[in-house]
């Protein structure tokens, strides 16, 4: 009888692991090639053990045997994961979703985006997968400039969803709508009239028939082809959201994290304190290297970006907090005004209320190398991913 190997718990700490810090941030498709080149390295250095002929030179390598057995166990740690990754990565399920998070965000013929997720739900597909996409094509703006999906299209595949998967789901239906993740397109949101758990019911399943069937509105189609002209859409464009030239293995703007897509909530970011990456194109041009890094501006606020801050929903401030604005005491030990050295480095707190991804870390770190003085430092109530959120929505779990 053969008794089960014992599980290890492995820390990742990237001032301790050099191949952790090394691949962390990069984009998913080039962490094998990158991990391949570490690998080819490694075994440039153990070869090396076959040119020691003097005692000194066999010492020196005795010395770093030690160093390379810790990288040697780091790569089989960082393949084995990435082994793990690549299991979900190669399926024709993930790059389905992700063609379809893709063409969504770009605003690429979004009703065939919307068919597709329908032909999901009649499939049979992963729920939690099917409701991210859904969600996604509900903010990018289906329906309407303003968002969300037509009344009829959405009254629809909810109601599919329900039959397909069970009538359990519907408070993870009703929640989804409640954050404003799953809206119509209407400026109004779909609430119960009736009230009670029939209304509540009839709001989430309603009527209508398939997009398939139906087709959209003249008005909605237009819309929906062009991927909207505002709201989220308008965003796209005044932010840059989309990069079609990004080089994901040298990479010049965060949209690289996404293949093309630059996080929404990092692009706020940069257009309060990197505003050169939204003005200046040929920063994210990958042929153009600079040998020197810049200055970081001075911080003023959403200065330059109003009109694309007032597309987005919610209440934007812009709050100067000066010394009369602090006790005396805090006065005393603590200085607001900007450091003489325009050269010295200054800190940048971010604050991600409700969760920040892995994703937008990695592209707050690489605007870190962007500039030569200013360091961005997050602080987040918990890190999160779409599953993660839809399970935390869902009252019973997924």
């Amino acid at each position: 009888m053969t008794s089960t190997p014992k599980k290890r718990k492995h820390r990742l700490d990237a001032s301790t692991d050099l191949l952790f810090a090394e691949i962390r941030d990069l984009n998913f498709a080039v962490v094998g090639d990158r991990l391949h080149r570490a690998a080819k390295r490694l075994n440039q250095d153990y070869e090396g053990r076959h040119q020691a002929k003097t005692v000194s030179q066999i010492r020196a390598f005795v010395g770093k045997l030690g160093g390379l057995q810790s990288e040697h166990a780091s790569l089989r740690l960082h393949t084995g994961l990435t082994e793990k990754i690549m299991e979900w990565t190669a399926r024709e399920e993930f790059n389905r979703m992700l063609e379809v998070q893709q063409n969504s965000v770009a605003g690429l013929d979004l009703p065939a985006q919307y068919q597709a997720i329908e032909d999901m739900v009649n499939e049979e597909r992963d729920l939690v997968g099917v409701l991210r996409l859904l969600c996604l094509t509900s903010v990018v703006g289906l329906g309407s400039t303003a968002g969300g999906i037509k009344a009829k299209n959405l009254e629809f595949v909810k109601r599919e969803i329900l039959q397909t998967y069970g009538y359990q789901h519907l408070p993870l239906l009703l929640a989804l709508q409640k954050v404003g993740l799953l809206t119509r397109a209407s400026a109004t949101p779909a609430t119960s009239s009736t009230g009670g758990f029939g209304g509540a019911l009839s709001s989430v399943v309603g009527g209508g028939s398939s997009s398939a069937n139906a087709g959209l509105d003249a008005d909605s189609r237009g819309n929906a082809e062009e991927g909207g002209r505002g709201g989220f859409a308008s965003v796209r464009r005044s932010l840059r959201l989309i990069n079609d030239d990004v080089d994901e293995r040298a990479p010049a703007d965060i949209s690289y994290v996404y293949s093309g897509y630059a996080p929404l909530s990092v692009r706020l970011v940069q257009a309060v304190a990197q505003k050169e990456a939204l003005l200046d194109v040929s920063r994210s041009d990958p042929t153009l290297r600079r040998t020197v890094k810049p200055r970081a501006h001075p911080i003023v606020g959403w200065r330059g970006f109003e009109d694309t801050i007032n597309q987005l929903p919610g209440a934007t401030f812009d709050e100067v907090q000066s010394a009369s604005s602090i006790s005396n005491a805090d006065a005393q030990s603590t200085s607001l005004s900007p450091p003489t050295d325009p050269d010295a480095i200054t800190t940048t707190l971010v604050f991600f209320l409700g969760g920040v991804t892995y994703t937008e870390l990695a592209a707050l770190r690489f605007m870190n190398k962007q500039t030569r003085n200013r360091r961005f430092v997050v602080a987040t109530t918990n890190t999160i991913s779409g599953n993660k959120m839809m399970r935390d929505l869902a009252e019973d779990g997924l």
